[in-house]
């Protein structure tokens, strides 16, 4: 229904901060493991560089 009522920009703005959120809650337990690293992989860096601002849309 989704497809039915939105436009392909917005499809894609949804699929994208659905795929930073997925993204998000991995990383979370990277870093609570120890085991994330800034800058051993650039999508990860800029996925947590954007974490404030998913979580103050969230709210």
């Amino acid at each position: 229904m989704f497809q039915q009522i939105t436009e392909q920009q917005q499809q894609t703005v949804a699929r994208n901060f659905r795929h930073y959120l997925t993204q998000l809650e991995s990383l979370k337990l990277l870093r609570e493991l120890g085991e994330y690293h800034a800058g051993e992989n650039r999508g990860h860096d800029q996925i947590i560089n954007k974490k404030n601002a998913i979580e103050q849309f969230l709210q």
